[in-house]
């Protein structure tokens, strides 16, 4: 059985459908994928059971690039097309079953509760996860390794997004860390950010002691994440595509939001927890407020 999978091209898009691929490869075992989606998020797929092919495609104008998409899988016979992008490829194709997402404006339950309705089940038996394989297990352990080994406690930040409007402001998240490290001087915060965006968290790097501090930032291929994160005590962070990773990863995660839709795109599992700003900005949510809610979750911080 032949399964096609063509998801977004943007990270946490990509991350919230693959509760999808669970419900898939529950259903259909044996069945073997071929998956479509962006360039950014297509590492995050390289440990996919039953992994076929992934097709990496990058944007171009007035369609082309699924034209040129279309010539590559036309002559394969589909037992099933998902598409998540709602494009007339999934009509262009020979395929017994077809699955096509429509975004709607209108439609206000969170993107996995969408996605799961394609599919006719529960949000939570289409929950998104992501896999890991044993090498990629065993270079998080490497990396992490660096850290002296009485610091058994990581919290890992990501103060970066893709809007600056998205973003808490950096000095917020100074604040926070040195609530964190008084109740706690043995923590270790890890510093995640892409690499086009480290040069953002240089002011919290310079602001941690050096002992108390991993800094990650843009230094790591996207297929690493998941692994490091599933081995984090805690994740804090904006509303990015690495909020929506840790939360897949099964993480106990904080995810801040101001102007975005959280009821939509909020992070979604059992160890979640949305702080929503007062205000529709970033300012409106205060330190105090975020070093609280991880006191929670992580009671001997």
């Amino acid at each position: 059985m032949k399964i096609l999978f063509i998801t977004s091209t943007r990270i946490g898009d990509a991350v919230l459908s693959t509760g999808m691929l669970v419900w898939l490869l529950q259903q259909y075992p044996t069945a073997k994928i071929t998956l479509v989606c962006g360039e950014l998020p297509a590492p995050l797929f390289n440990a996919l059971p039953n992994l076929e092919r992934i097709y990496a495609v990058k944007k171009r104008r007035y369609g082309l690039h699924f034209a040129a998409l279309w010539q590559k899988i036309f002559f394969n016979n589909w037992e099933m097309v998902v598409d998540l992008r709602g494009s007339a490829l999934a009509y262009l194709l020979w395929a017994k079953k077809r699955i096509v997402y429509h975004s709607s404006k209108r439609d206000t339950r969170h993107k996995v509760e969408q996605l799961a309705g394609l599919l006719g089940v529960s949000a939570s038996e289409a929950s998104p996860y992501l896999w890991v394989s044993e090498q990629q297990a065993l270079r998080a352990e490497e990396i992490l390794s660096q850290t002296t080994k009485i610091f058994t406690t990581k919290i890992f930040f990501a103060p970066t997004a893709n809007w600056d409007q998205k973003e808490w402001p950096i000095e917020h998240f100074i604040e926070l860390s040195q609530l964190l490290l008084q109740k706690n001087p043995d923590l270790v915060l890890v510093i995640l950010s892409a690499e086009h965006e480290k040069e953002r968290v240089l002011p919290l790097l310079a602001a941690l002691p050096e002992k108390n501090c991993l800094n990650l930032a843009g230094n790591l291929p996207l297929d690493l994440i998941p692994a490091l994160l599933k081995k984090a005590a805690l994740f804090v962070g904006n509303d990015s595509g690495l909020m929506h990773i840790s939360a897949a990863c099964g993480t106990n995660t904080i995810g801040l939001f101001g102007p975005t839709n959280a009821d939509v795109y909020g992070a979604w599992g059992e160890n979640c927890q949305v702080i929503r700003s007062k205000d529709n900005t970033m300012r409106g949510i205060s330190p105090k407020e975020v070093a609280e809610v991880v006191v929670k979750i992580l009671p001997v911080t």
